[in-house]
């Protein structure tokens, strides 16, 4: 699996109607059905070189998680993904665009990151209680997503 690549999958089942449980002999009826059942979002860093001998992963991909928890209080975690080492600028805004806190603004190196925001602005002073934008701007791309403080 590549980190931070949406990986989907379905489970299928077949009954060949030799096993009824209830009436031990006489066979039931075949039938075929299948379901989807979700996906799973793959954005974590593969093992260490040191533990294992084999090279960490990359993500796949520039990405930008859902912040978890959401809504939140006091504080919230959120986690990007970048391909190679890039300049990126991880910011808040509130409803009327006007900057709370930046988080990152630099060069980080290529893999998964994770950074919590303790609901304070660029100040220290608690930020009220609201609908927020979070920012990951890269050099080829820009991801925005929103984020729910409830004090």
């Amino acid at each position: 699996m590549t980190p931070a690549v949406d990986y989907w999958y379905a489970v299928t089942a077949y009954d060949d109607g030799s096993q009824n449980w209830a009436r031990p002999g006489k066979a039931l009826e075949s039938g075929r059905w299948w379901t989807w059942t979700g996906y799973s979002v793959a954005g974590v860093t593969g093992p260490s070189t040191v533990a294992t001998g084999v090279a960490a992963a990359v993500p796949g991909k520039f990405a930008l998680e859902q912040n978890v928890p959401n809504p939140f209080n006091p504080s919230t975690t959120i986690r990007f993904s970048v391909p190679t080492a890039e300049q990126v600028t991880l910011s808040i805004y509130a409803p009327n665009g006007q900057l709370v806190r930046t988080l990152v603004d630099g060069t980080v190196q290529a893999g998964v990151h994770e950074l919590v925001w303790n609901g304070v602005d660029q100040t220290g002073r608690p930020a009220a209680s609201g609908v927020y934008v979070y920012r990951l701007n890269g050099e080829q791309r820009t991801i925005t997503k929103r984020m729910v403080l409830v004090r």
